[in-house]
Protein backbone atom coordinates (compact mmCIF):
# COMPACT_ATOMS: atom_id res chain seq x y z
CA UNK A 1 0.00 0.00 0.00
CA UNK A 2 1.37 3.17 -0.86
CA UNK A 3 1.97 5.98 1.50
CA UNK A 4 -0.60 8.08 0.57
CA UNK A 5 -2.97 6.01 1.04
CA UNK A 6 -2.43 4.61 3.91
CA UNK A 7 -2.46 8.18 5.11
CA UNK A 8 -5.93 8.58 3.73
CA UNK A 9 -6.71 5.19 5.66
CA UNK A 10 -5.16 6.92 8.99
CA UNK A 11 -7.36 10.22 8.57
CA UNK A 12 -10.46 7.91 8.16
CA UNK A 13 -9.69 5.98 11.28
CA UNK A 14 -8.47 9.24 13.09
CA UNK A 15 -11.62 10.99 12.21
CA UNK A 16 -13.72 7.93 13.66
CA UNK A 17 -11.52 8.14 17.36
CA UNK A 18 -10.09 11.51 17.54
CA UNK A 19 -11.75 14.43 19.16
CA UNK A 20 -11.54 17.36 17.07
CA UNK A 21 -9.12 19.27 19.46
CA UNK A 22 -6.72 15.95 18.99
CA UNK A 23 -7.51 16.24 14.96
CA UNK A 24 -6.66 19.59 14.78
CA UNK A 25 -3.13 19.18 16.26
CA UNK A 26 -2.31 15.85 14.65
CA UNK A 27 -2.94 17.49 11.24
CA UNK A 28 -1.60 21.07 11.90
CA UNK A 29 1.70 20.29 10.53
CA UNK A 30 -0.07 19.34 7.44
CA UNK A 31 -2.05 22.36 6.89
CA UNK A 32 0.66 24.58 7.99
CA UNK A 33 2.82 22.71 4.68
CA UNK A 34 -0.39 23.01 2.68
CA UNK A 35 0.01 27.18 3.30
CA UNK A 36 3.84 26.76 2.00
CA UNK A 37 2.77 25.34 -1.03
CA UNK A 38 -0.52 27.43 -1.75
CA UNK A 39 2.15 30.61 -1.48
CA UNK A 40 4.57 29.24 -3.95
CA UNK A 41 1.46 28.54 -5.87
CA UNK A 42 0.78 32.26 -5.51
CA UNK A 43 4.08 34.03 -6.72
CA UNK A 44 3.49 32.72 -9.93
CA UNK A 45 -0.51 33.65 -10.40
CA UNK A 46 0.11 37.36 -11.01
CA UNK A 47 2.87 36.95 -14.15
CA UNK A 48 -0.14 34.44 -15.44
CA UNK A 49 -3.05 36.69 -15.04
CA UNK A 50 -0.55 39.53 -16.42
CA UNK A 51 0.39 37.42 -19.47
CA UNK A 52 -3.45 36.34 -19.85
CA UNK A 53 -4.08 40.34 -20.12
CA UNK A 54 -6.24 40.02 -16.82
CA UNK A 55 -4.57 43.06 -15.32
CA UNK A 56 -6.63 43.48 -12.25
CA UNK A 57 -6.22 40.64 -10.76
CA UNK A 58 -2.42 40.78 -11.35
CA UNK A 59 -2.14 44.72 -9.47
CA UNK A 60 -4.18 42.43 -6.72
CA UNK A 61 -1.80 39.75 -6.32
CA UNK A 62 1.32 41.93 -6.76
CA UNK A 63 -0.33 44.09 -4.37
CA UNK A 64 -0.69 41.63 -1.75
CA UNK A 65 2.78 39.84 -1.79
CA UNK A 66 4.65 43.15 -0.80
CA UNK A 67 3.64 42.61 2.76
CA UNK A 68 6.17 39.68 2.28
CA UNK A 69 9.40 41.30 -0.56
CA UNK A 70 10.57 44.33 -1.94
CA UNK A 71 9.88 42.75 -5.18
CA UNK A 72 12.81 44.36 -6.81
CA UNK A 73 13.00 44.39 -10.95
CA UNK A 74 17.22 42.95 -11.01
CA UNK A 75 16.31 40.30 -7.98
CA UNK A 76 13.08 38.97 -9.59
CA UNK A 77 12.45 36.18 -12.02
CA UNK A 78 10.78 37.70 -15.55
CA UNK A 79 7.68 34.60 -17.00
CA UNK A 80 6.53 34.95 -20.39
CA UNK A 81 9.15 37.60 -21.94
CA UNK A 82 10.30 37.68 -25.71
CA UNK A 83 13.34 35.39 -24.34
CA UNK A 84 12.99 32.09 -24.33
CA UNK A 85 9.95 32.03 -21.51
CA UNK A 86 11.79 32.56 -18.52
CA UNK A 87 14.59 35.32 -17.60
CA UNK A 88 16.13 37.58 -15.09
CA UNK A 89 17.09 40.82 -15.96
CA UNK A 90 19.53 43.90 -14.98
CA UNK A 91 18.08 47.22 -14.39
CA UNK A 92 20.44 48.17 -17.49
CA UNK A 93 18.87 45.67 -19.29
CA UNK A 94 15.36 46.90 -18.62
CA UNK A 95 16.05 50.78 -19.28
CA UNK A 96 17.39 49.54 -22.64
CA UNK A 97 13.68 47.42 -22.93
CA UNK A 98 11.79 50.48 -21.83
CA UNK A 99 10.34 47.92 -19.08
CA UNK A 100 11.09 50.49 -16.55
CA UNK A 101 12.29 54.55 -16.23
CA UNK A 102 15.57 55.71 -16.19
CA UNK A 103 14.50 57.32 -12.65
CA UNK A 104 12.48 56.10 -10.37
CA UNK A 105 10.08 59.37 -9.49
CA UNK A 106 8.25 57.53 -6.23
CA UNK A 107 11.60 56.65 -4.07
CA UNK A 108 14.06 59.17 -2.61
CA UNK A 109 16.55 61.17 -5.34
CA UNK A 110 19.40 59.86 -4.47
CA UNK A 111 18.05 55.60 -5.49
CA UNK A 112 15.86 56.43 -8.14
CA UNK A 113 18.53 54.92 -10.29
CA UNK A 114 18.49 51.81 -8.49
CA UNK A 115 15.16 51.30 -6.51
CA UNK A 116 12.82 49.90 -8.83
CA UNK A 117 9.97 47.56 -6.64
CA UNK A 118 6.65 47.80 -6.87
CA UNK A 119 4.65 48.88 -9.20
CA UNK A 120 7.33 48.06 -11.63
CA UNK A 121 6.03 44.50 -13.02
CA UNK A 122 6.94 43.88 -16.38
CA UNK A 123 5.57 44.45 -19.85
CA UNK A 124 5.35 42.08 -23.06
CA UNK A 125 9.31 42.54 -23.69
CA UNK A 126 10.76 42.27 -20.45
CA UNK A 127 7.88 39.31 -19.37
CA UNK A 128 6.33 39.81 -15.98
CA UNK A 129 7.86 39.14 -13.08
CA UNK A 130 6.84 36.89 -10.16
CA UNK A 131 5.40 38.05 -7.10
CA UNK A 132 8.51 37.78 -4.98
CA UNK A 133 12.06 38.03 -5.32
CA UNK A 134 14.86 35.38 -6.36
CA UNK A 135 15.94 34.74 -2.45
CA UNK A 136 11.89 34.51 -0.96
CA UNK A 137 11.27 32.30 -3.42
CA UNK A 138 14.16 30.02 -2.87
CA UNK A 139 13.33 29.82 0.88
CA UNK A 140 9.82 29.14 0.67
CA UNK A 141 10.79 26.63 -1.87
CA UNK A 142 12.97 25.12 0.23
CA UNK A 143 11.04 25.10 3.38
CA UNK A 144 8.12 22.84 1.46
CA UNK A 145 10.21 20.45 0.36
CA UNK A 146 12.33 19.76 3.29
CA UNK A 147 8.69 19.99 5.63
CA UNK A 148 7.64 17.50 3.24
CA UNK A 149 10.40 15.35 3.34
CA UNK A 150 10.53 15.52 7.39
CA UNK A 151 6.87 14.68 7.76
CA UNK A 152 7.22 11.54 5.52
CA UNK A 153 9.94 10.56 7.19
CA UNK A 154 8.32 11.48 10.71
CA UNK A 155 4.48 11.36 10.59
CA UNK A 156 4.52 7.61 12.33
CA UNK A 157 6.73 8.08 15.19
CA UNK A 158 6.06 8.89 18.24
CA UNK A 159 7.10 11.85 20.00
CA UNK A 160 10.42 10.27 21.45
CA UNK A 161 11.19 8.85 18.24
CA UNK A 162 11.19 11.73 16.29
CA UNK A 163 14.60 12.23 14.16
CA UNK A 164 15.99 15.76 15.24
CA UNK A 165 18.51 17.48 14.17
CA UNK A 166 20.46 19.28 15.88
CA UNK A 167 19.24 23.10 16.03
CA UNK A 168 22.55 25.22 16.22
CA UNK A 169 23.14 23.16 13.07
CA UNK A 170 20.22 24.18 11.73
CA UNK A 171 20.48 27.90 12.85
CA UNK A 172 24.00 27.77 11.15
CA UNK A 173 22.23 27.53 7.82
CA UNK A 174 20.54 30.60 8.36
CA UNK A 175 23.60 32.74 8.90
CA UNK A 176 24.94 32.90 5.30
CA UNK A 177 21.80 35.01 4.33
CA UNK A 178 21.11 37.04 7.90
CA UNK A 179 24.82 38.28 7.11
CA UNK A 180 24.40 38.89 3.67
CA UNK A 181 21.68 40.70 3.84
CA UNK A 182 22.58 42.96 6.63
CA UNK A 183 25.79 44.00 4.50
CA UNK A 184 23.48 44.52 1.50
CA UNK A 185 21.68 46.98 3.33
CA UNK A 186 24.35 48.64 4.97
CA UNK A 187 26.44 48.84 1.49
CA UNK A 188 22.98 50.20 -0.16
CA UNK A 189 21.57 52.39 2.39
CA UNK A 190 24.83 54.12 4.15
CA UNK A 191 28.51 54.96 3.37
CA UNK A 192 29.74 52.19 5.98
CA UNK A 193 30.09 49.59 3.58
CA UNK A 194 30.85 49.81 -0.11
CA UNK A 195 29.98 46.57 -1.76
CA UNK A 196 29.68 45.99 -5.89
CA UNK A 197 26.39 45.92 -7.01
CA UNK A 198 27.35 42.89 -9.18
CA UNK A 199 27.89 41.03 -5.44
CA UNK A 200 24.49 42.86 -4.36
CA UNK A 201 22.66 41.82 -7.14
CA UNK A 202 24.21 38.29 -7.98
CA UNK A 203 21.20 36.01 -8.69
CA UNK A 204 22.79 33.08 -7.50
CA UNK A 205 23.99 33.73 -4.26
CA UNK A 206 20.23 34.77 -3.53
CA UNK A 207 18.99 31.52 -4.59
CA UNK A 208 21.96 29.67 -2.42
CA UNK A 209 21.53 31.58 0.80
CA UNK A 210 18.34 31.83 0.44
CA UNK A 211 17.82 28.13 -0.31
CA UNK A 212 20.00 27.57 2.95
CA UNK A 213 18.14 29.66 5.52
CA UNK A 214 14.78 27.58 3.67
CA UNK A 215 16.33 24.65 4.49
CA UNK A 216 17.57 25.45 8.17
CA UNK A 217 14.88 27.68 9.10
CA UNK A 218 11.91 24.59 7.46
CA UNK A 219 13.74 21.85 9.21
CA UNK A 220 13.97 23.74 12.83
CA UNK A 221 9.99 24.68 12.47
CA UNK A 222 8.48 21.26 11.18
CA UNK A 223 10.42 19.10 14.10
CA UNK A 224 9.17 21.45 16.20
CA UNK A 225 5.45 21.66 15.20
CA UNK A 226 5.72 18.02 14.92
CA UNK A 227 7.15 17.34 18.11
CA UNK A 228 3.80 19.95 19.95
CA UNK A 229 1.42 18.24 18.40
CA UNK A 230 2.53 14.73 19.03
CA UNK A 231 3.11 15.34 22.44
CA UNK A 232 -0.44 17.06 23.03
CA UNK A 233 -2.19 14.18 21.60
CA UNK A 234 -0.18 11.90 23.31
CA UNK A 235 -0.79 13.44 26.59
CA UNK A 236 -4.84 13.26 26.07
CA UNK A 237 -4.42 9.52 25.41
Amino acid sequence: MSRFKRFLKQLGKDRKELGRGDMFYKYLPIFILVFFYMYILGVFTAPIFAYLGWNTLADINYYIFRIFCHQRVERSLFLFGEADGFEFWSLRELKIFGTIPEFNPDVPEAYSETLFGYGHNGDEIAGHKTCVCARCMSIYTFVSIVGTWYMIKNWSSKAAELRYISIPFLLLLMVPMAVDGVAQYVSEFTTLLDLPQSYIDNIPKRIITGGLFGIGFGLLIFQLILKHSKNIIEDND
